[in-house]
């Protein structure tokens, strides 16, 4: 019975590799002036032609891919033991620690008429955390914006973090107003508020000596307000490059796909929402104390009924970004509205079975009216941020994303 049953396996095995042999060739696509324009992406783009992705075969389907990739890596410190029973384990980078740093943010104003969207006229004080990486060295900063609600303990993130560390890089992940800590002021972050991150980037700079690089990288929602922040600031932003992984680009689409597939009702709006009730719970008391101005119409009895990152958004988010109804706020918050203005070098890494942001929602329209972004899509890896590859071995996103900066950026 043995016998049968391994044979049976390995049958299994082979299909999927062969499956996976045929269907892993990654499209690449930019704007024909891209490759005069940017140094180094004729290069990049010749290299990204000849990408293969193949994920494990056991990782069979966009759910299973998308979960393995919450599993973290081993720490550093873990026991030997740990390293015998759980296969990841071996191998891998041990992920380090994180010097948390709490950035106050002043309040700021936003008159009439100003360019910058998904934004109220005021936005009071409150605070950010940049989680800076324990890793020796100067090499170059990346700038890690994670997903809704996602922090430097999420899995995906200190996936990117060890592995991003072990190539030379320092990561820092931004934790933006209400992740990670206490609320002390009514106001959240959203997917196309950048004010926040606009500061903490400035301040990353100016810890860093001069010369040094500062890369972007951004994951599901964080990909899409890294790259609106991007766009905003065209020709001043403080970015050498940036990587927007599994992100929205046109918000509104992607909702309504997450609001109408199969996975999205039934299994990660649920749980999306869910993880928005934490945030909310950490900001009931700042809105509990704020004066009808200061709370814009955020209805908290509605936020706490919703069930779906919709109604959420509805209740709280539009309101506090100053949007008409939700419908503005996706549509206020996309980045493609500003892939045109882009004037620092852009990937775009999306994979078509994405459960949440499939690459066929991808504006490639909008995408052709920049010279600064290449978009790479794969067959597989779900809606991962990491592209995993198997156990103990490193993110194939990882490999790309290097690959990307040293050819456009210039590093050694």
């Amino acid at each position: 019975m043995w016998r049968r049953a391994v044979c049976c396996v390995a049958v299994f095995a082979v299909l999927m590799r062969l499956r996976r042999g045929r269907r892993g060739a990654v499209a690449v696509r930019h704007a024909p002036a891209a490759l005069r324009v940017v140094a180094g992406l004729a290069r990049f783009a010749e290299y990204a032609k000849q990408q293969v992705y193949r994920p494990p075969w056991w990782l069979v389907g966009a759910i299973p891919q998308t979960v393995w990739a919450e599993v973290p890596p081993p720490r550093a410190g873990d026991a030997g033991v740990l390293s015998r029973l759980l296969p990841w384990h071996r191998g891998a980078p041990r992920a380090a620690g994180f010097d948390e740093e709490v950035l106050p943010m002043p309040a700021a104003a936003f008159p009439a008429g100003s360019p910058m969207q998904c934004c109220p006229n005021a936005v009071p004080e409150g605070v950010v955390r940049l989680n800076w990486y324990q890793t020796p060295g100067d090499g170059p900063a990346v700038v890690v914006c994670p997903g809704l609600t996602s922090s430097s303990e999420s899995g995906y993130v200190r996936q990117l973090c060890a592995h991003l560390a072990a190539r030379g890089y320092r990561p820092v992940v931004y934790q933006p107003r209400g992740v990670g800590g206490d609320v002390a002021t009514p106001f959240l972050y959203s997917a196309g508020y950048t004010h926040d991150v606009r500061r903490a980037l400035a301040h990353v700079r100016a810890q860093l000596p001069a010369g040094v690089k500062v890369y972007g990288l951004g994951t599901s929602l964080g990909g899409n307000y890294l790259t609106k922040y991007a766009g905003e600031e065209g020709g001043a932003c403080l970015l050498d490059a940036l990587c927007n992984l599994a992100g929205p680009v046109d918000c509104a689409a992607s909702m309504r796909h997450f609001d109408e597939s199969a996975y999205g009702k039934h299994l990660f709006n649920p749980l999306l929402a869910g993880s928005l009730q934490k945030v909310r719970r950490r900001a009931e008391g700042a809105f509990a104390r704020a004066s009808a101005a200061e709370r814009r119409g955020v209805d908290m009895d509605a936020a706490r009924r919703a069930r779906t990152v919709r109604a959420f958004d509805a209740a709280a988010t539009a309101k506090m970004m100053g949007c008409r109804d939700v419908d503005h706020y996706y549509d206020s918050a996309s980045c493609m509205h500003v892939l045109h203005a882009l004037r620092r070098p852009t990937l775009f890494l999306h994979a078509e079975n994405d459960p949440i942001v499939p690459a066929r929602l991808l504006p490639h329209d909008r995408i052709a009216e920049s010279s600064y972004v290449i978009s790479l899509v794969s067959p597989e890896g779900a809606h991962s941020m990491t592209w995993p590859t198997g156990p103990g071995a490193a993110p194939w996103a990882v490999a790309v994303v290097d690959e990307f900066f040293r050819t456009v950026g210039g590093h050694a």
